[in-house]
């Protein structure tokens, strides 16, 4: 197990507690993943890519200054050094219906999981949004996005470092 004094190597991976991730967030089993208090969990996991080193960000304020007009920065998890993670409605309407996201952990994804060298025992890091107000009756989509200098999600059709999913809280 790596931390960060003893970043990844080149034959071990990094692993952490997914258990503890969940307990912590209230995002487990006993609260049917957050569904059952009307704030679902979702797992924003990054694909593994053979020898990609992120290049992260300094600050908020460098984020922001790379935002195009329709990217949105409400919501994230970042700390500098670290690859940061955005989520918001797709639209000015989804948007509306979130009220607020908790990230678990708070400070993006650690560096020390890059690179990815296939070592054994390599988990890809994860990353729980907990959607704490949906308004319920209501279809959500909503767009998240990784933020590293050389991440481009603004690349066209591709959207790379982007993820697009819905979903919809019942009324009762």
């Amino acid at each position: 197990m790596c931390n960060e004094s003893s970043p990844v190597s080149e034959t071990e991976g990094c692993n952490f507690d997914i258990d503890g991730y969940l307990k912590s967030a209230g995002c487990d089993r006993s609260t049917d993943y957050g569904f059952k208090e009307n704030k679902p969990c979702v797992v924003l996991k990054m694909n593994k890519l053979y020898g990609f080193e992120p290049i992260p960000y300094d600050s908020e304020a460098d984020i922001k200054a790379d935002l195009n007009s329709d990217e949105k920065f409400r919501y994230y998890s970042f700390a500098p050094g670290n690859v940061g993670v955005s989520c918001d409605g797709q639209n000015a309407v989804d948007a509306m219906y979130l009220r607020d996201i908790t990230f678990f952990p708070t400070n993006g994804y650690d560096k020390k999981f890059f690179p990815y060298l296939n070592q054994v025992g390599y988990r890809s890091p994860i990353i729980l949004a907990k959607f704490e107000d949906i308004e319920k009756g209501s279809t959500v989509q909503v767009r998240c996005m990784l933020w590293a200098k050389n991440i481009d999600s603004t690349d066209g059709k591709e959207k790379r470092g982007t993820v697009h999913f819905e979903f919809y809280i019942g009324l009762e």
